[in-house]
Parts: C-alpha cells; structure tokens; sequence
C-alpha cells in the first residue's frame, strides 16, 4: 500500500516536529515545548523498544541485520556504519508515522523522531517543522554525555582497541551530523543552531516563534 503523502500529512497536521542533529536540543526542547503547551511527547527510545518486537528480515533487513558482536558493530568502515543507521531509520519511518497519527488522534503531539531531513519535508506541515541542529564538533564532544548514552561508552571501553572503535564512532557521527546539516542548510526549513551559549530558554523561544504558538496564560 502506498499512502499518498497529502493524507499522511493531514492526519499528521496536529504533529510539531523537531528533528535534526544529535546533540542539537531536539530532546529537552520538544519535551519542554510538550509541557509548557500541554502536548503529548514522543521520543525515540520509546518506538526503538516497538521496532525491536516487530522487525521481520523479509521487511526489515538493516534491523535485522546487526552485526554478532560489539567488535564488528563499532569497527565497520565509517561510511558503512553510517548508511547502516540511515537504513534503520528509512525502516522506522512506517512504524513513526502509523504511532503519530495513533496519538495525536487524543491531542497534538511533539516529537524527538530521527526523520531524515527529505522525509520531515514531506510528512510535516510548513509551520509545524523546526530543525534543532550542531556543529560536528560540538555533537563528538557532547554525545556520549546524553542520558543512556554512557553505557554505549561502556561497551566501547570493554573492546579489545577502544580506543580505535571510539575514535571510528566520533567519525561515523560526525560524518552523519555533517550530512544532516548540510540537507538542514538546503531545505530551506526553519532552523536553530546550537552552541556553546545556547540556552533552553532562549532556543524553546525560538521554536515557539517558529511554530508561531500562543505564550501560555500564567
């Protein structure tokens, strides 16, 4: 079956999305952006955990395809691993979309979903899209600082080089961060840039502006 892209983006009308970049605020500002205009949230971690029960080889074959060991996974070839993610992604999209349009049915929704820059194009309105995007720099520095992030380090640090496999993760990541931000500068999309001196308060306010959302009565 293939859905013409007008209906999904009418059913997807109440859905702001927030993509971009890792590292680039995409979590904290859509959960903040949820709470103080009481919208549903729906992050990634949560439709990882679905995609894991669902994932068949026949329809999903990059999900179904992980290498046997943390050796191989973090120490292919930086472009490989790189288009390997993209693959995971472009094989979620179904799944985002079908659990999207499932809850904003109750109430407009924000997302942190890793939409590719092409595909948050096609699906979201004009003024319910913001990418929240970082230099690759900045993103190498921060990554494994995130929540859950650490125990990826962990398994980084128990290989037998983890010094190589970290220096080739930093590669993959930047080299993916770097592609999204170029797609970003392209797409003629609103976008906001993180930095050393971005705040959460002055970035929500720049997404609100975006997204041209009342002030919330106090």
């Amino acid at each position: 079956m293939n859905i013409p892209i007008n209906i999904l983006r009418h059913y997807l009308r109440d859905v702001y999305f927030l993509c971009g970049t890792a590292c680039g605020g995409k979590t904290t500002i859509s959960k903040a952006l949820a709470e103080r205009h009481s919208l549903l949230w729906l992050g990634e971690d949560e439709l990882n955990a679905e995609m894991l029960r669902v994932a068949a080889p026949a329809h999903q074959p990059a999900w179904c395809s992980r290498p046997a060991d943390w050796e191989a996974y973090f120490n292919r070839p930086y472009r490989e691993f790189a288009q390997w993610l993209d693959d995971c992604i472009a094989e979620q999209v179904p799944l985002m979309v079908l659990e999207l349009i499932k809850r904003c049915a109750e109430r407009p929704v924000a997302v942190d979903l890793p939409f590719a820059v092409r595909t948050a194009m096609e699906l979201a309105a004009p003024d319910h899209l913001v990418f929240l995007v970082t230099a690759p720099e900045i993103m190498a520095r921060n990554y494994f600082n995130r929540p859950g992030h650490s125990e990826i380090l962990d398994e980084i640090m128990r290989l037998r080089d983890p010094q190589k496999a970290l220096a080739n993760t930093h590669r993959t990541l930047e080299y993916m961060t770097q592609k999204t931000l170029d797609e970003v500068r392209q797409s003629g999309a609103p976008w906001v840039m993180r930095n050393e001196r971005s705040t959460v308060e002055g970035t929500l306010a720049q997404v609100e502006q975006i997204f041209q959302l009342p002030q919330p009565q106090k």
